[in-house]
């Protein structure tokens, strides 16, 4: 089920993320997270995508409503609350979109330039604090080209730092109909693509065939599903 004002089955509409984390409650977000968890295991759904953990980086942003603010501390904070909270109920979560998804025009091409340190202490912080204090079931990568490098190709951001810095144990997905390469996809550390008609098995076994992939790679990919 995607997200994030509920569950995107005809379930209970709740506020937008930015209404929720104005209350600064996460007391009060961890009651609208068991209501999701619960919803969750009523419909049958097993994974929730969502929470979005990006920023405001403009008041007009198309998708503002689907994150908490333009503080990384606030963001990660209410991020921890969500997962922890929905998890409890065996309900996987999939939070979105790693890494600097903050510009929702031209989404599938557009450039984002960013230092190291703005990275860091701004961009991967809420992810950050999500992951290695909540151990979020899934993450859910970004259209966007980082500094040259497409996110959902980039081995030191899916694995260097993701996996290796932060001890993340779960899948990686790409965003619906991201198509940047399916062989520099699945190298960079992505194991999931959707939708299913773009996941072009036919490529993925002649680039097997021709050593362009390599079978811990694979194995390291279905391990992560699993």
């Amino acid at each position: 089920a995607d997200g994030p004002a509920g569950l995107s089955c005809g379930d209970t509409a709740f506020p937008s993320e930015t209404i929720i984390a104005c209350t600064w409650n996460t007391d009060l977000t961890t009651i609208y997270a068991s209501v999701i968890g619960s919803e969750a295991i009523e419909k049958g759904a097993d994974m929730w995508l969502a929470p979005g953990m990006n920023h405001h980086r403009n008041p007009l942003g198309g998708r503002d409503n689907e994150y908490f603010s333009e503080d990384p501390f606030l963001s990660g904070s209410f991020g921890t609350a969500i997962v922890k909270t929905v998890q409890s109920y065996g309900v996987g979560v999939c939070i979105k979109h790693f890494i600097c998804n903050e510009k929702e025009g031209s989404k599938l091409g557009s450039v984002s330039l960013v230092s190291e340190r703005a990275l860091r202490e701004l961009y991967l912080e809420p992810f950050r604090m999500t992951v290695t204090n909540a151990h979020p079931w899934g993450v859910m990568s970004s259209y966007n080209i980082l500094n040259g490098v497409a996110v959902s190709t980039n081995y030191d951001l899916l694995n260097n730092i993701l996996r290796e810095e932060w001890g993340y144990e779960g899948y990686i997905a790409g965003d619906w109909n991201n198509n940047k390469g399916i062989v520099e996809e699945i190298n960079g550390g992505l194991t999931l693509r959707n939708p299913p008609s773009f996941c072009n098995l036919s490529t993925i076994i002649s680039a097997v065939e021709k050593g362009e992939i390599n079978r811990a790679t694979l194995e390291n990919g279905a391990k992560a599903m699993l």
